[in-house]
This record gives structure tokens, sequence and C-alpha cells, in this order.
């Protein structure tokens, strides 16, 4: 009894210690093409600030850091379709007072289409607070955001690239970690080490899915990116936080519009 019990400790200790160190992934905004002019062709890139007041509503953790981190070291890298690249710096790109970024340059992608493009840059501070109210993370400084065609092959207005980083794991999950995999490697011929490892695995994907919440709610960012548009033309991108998981269709989205905050509505689809 004694030695399940500590072979139980062990892989408990390992699998936390494994989810914990592990290079967790968060989102702090995303890059997009979006049209500077009433042709489809001429476009920039707009970089979005998806942290402090943006950040999403728990527990939609799309967006999840609650402090305000600044974006700096812009470098976004452009691949064309006949071979040829550009990178546009940070002094091609504009604050927009959000903590984002307009892009200075137009692109005429009939032209020279564009067939994915590389944002790269640096962020901080670098101890963030999640939208959880509780947890706060070490996050790296580097961040990137890659944008891929939604259809076809080369890029189009409305494509975007999430921008990610990662978290830096604390020096006690490593130590954790290499406990519990000790403990593992004394217990490994024990003939009740399988049904351990058994049980604990069904213990560890219990608790994960249990923790999962139901959204419910649905609240939409006060910025929409890009801030100016042409009718007919401009592809707008709304931000949020509580939608559904997977696809949404078009049956299920009601959209009204105003033309100040919390005035009556004077269009509705």
């Amino acid at each position: 009894m004694l030695r399940k019990i500590l072979a139980l400790s062990a892989l408990a200790a390992a699998l936390f210690a494994a989810s914990s160190s592990a290079a967790t992934v968060f989102s702090a905004g995303f890059v997009s093409v979006d049209l500077v002019g009433p042709s489809a062709n001429a476009v920039t890139f707009d970089i979005a600030n998806e942290t402090g007041i943006n950040a999403s509503l728990y527990p939609d953790t799309t967006f999840p850091f609650t402090t305000p981190l600044i974006f700096s070291n812009l470098a976004l890298l452009l691949n064309f379709e006949n071979g040829g690249t550009l990178t546009e710096g940070s002094s091609q790109f504009t604050p927009d007072g959000s903590g984002g970024f307009t892009g200075n340059f137009v692109l005429n992608l009939s032209s020279f289409p564009i067939v994915n493009a590389t944002l790269t840059g640096t962020l901080g501070p670098l101890n963030a607070r999640l939208n959880d109210g509780v947890s706060q993370v070490l996050i790296n400084p580097a961040f990137s955001a890659t944008v891929l065609p939604s259809s076809g092959t080369v890029l189009q207005a409305g494509d975007f690239g999430l921008i990610n980083t990662t978290a830096v794991p604390e020096p006690g999950s490593w130590a954790l970690l290499g406990v519990g995999l000790a403990g593992l490697l004394i217990i490994q011929r024990r003939r009740s080490t399988k049904r351990v490892v058994q049980a604990g695995v069904l213990l560890f994907v219990l608790t994960v899915v249990m923790s999962r919440g139901l959204w419910a709610q649905v609240r939409l960012n006060s910025l929409a990116q890009p801030a100016t548009g042409y009718a007919g033309v401009t592809v707008e991108n709304l931000t949020g936080a509580g939608f559904p998981s997977g696809n949404i269709s078009s049956a299920g989205v009601a959209v009204s519009l105003s033309t100040t905050c919390n005035s009556a509505a004077i269009a509705n689809t």
C-alpha cells in the first residue's frame, strides 16, 4: 500500500510539473491586412493590441493579459509571390492610441501578391497578470505572428495572424518534474505501476476536462480594426469575449449599427 501511495505521489508530481513547465502560448493581439482606399487591392498591415482594457473576459482566454503590454522593435517580413521579400520596420508604423499600430505603407496586392507575412517584435512588462484575476506569469519578451491566406494562395484584405508569446517555466516546476520522474523510475518494476499510471493519467484527464467552463456571455471589445473603412470593400475585425467554440453560422449572428455608442440602432441585420 505504501508503495502505491508513493508511486501515485510521484506520478502526480511529474504530471503537475510537466503541465506547469510546458511552453504555454498566450495571444496578445493580432496583425491584419486592411484596406486603405476604395480599391480592394490597396492595403496596409495594422497591429491590434488586445491587452489591458481590451483583454478577453474570463473564462474566455483568447487574449488573457489584463496587464497592458507595450509592443516595440517591430519588423514585418513580407514574402511575395514572385519570390521577393520586403521588411517594414518600426518606423513604418504609427501608434493608434490603444497600444496598437497602423501601417504607414501601402501595398498593391494586384501588382505584388503576397503569399505570407510574419511580424516579430518584443513586448513588456514581462510579469503579466491574466484575466482570471489571480494568475501572474513571466513571459518571453519576443513575440511573432504569421499571416497566411484564408483562401487561395495569396493574402487578401481581412486576413490576420495572432500575436503569440510563451510563458517562461518557473525553476520550481523543473525541479518538481525531476523528482516525479525519479520516483517513477524507482517503482517502474513494481506490478502495481501499470495500474497506478492508468489511474493517475485518468485522474489528470478528468481534472482538465472538468475544469473547462461554459461560456454564456458575449462581450465585444470597444475598439475594432481598422478604425476607418470604405463601404462595400472594407473587412472589419471585431474581437471580444465569451464566443462559443467552433464555427458560428451567420444565422446565429445579429448585428445592430448606431451612430454613437449606446444610441438607438439605425440598422439591423
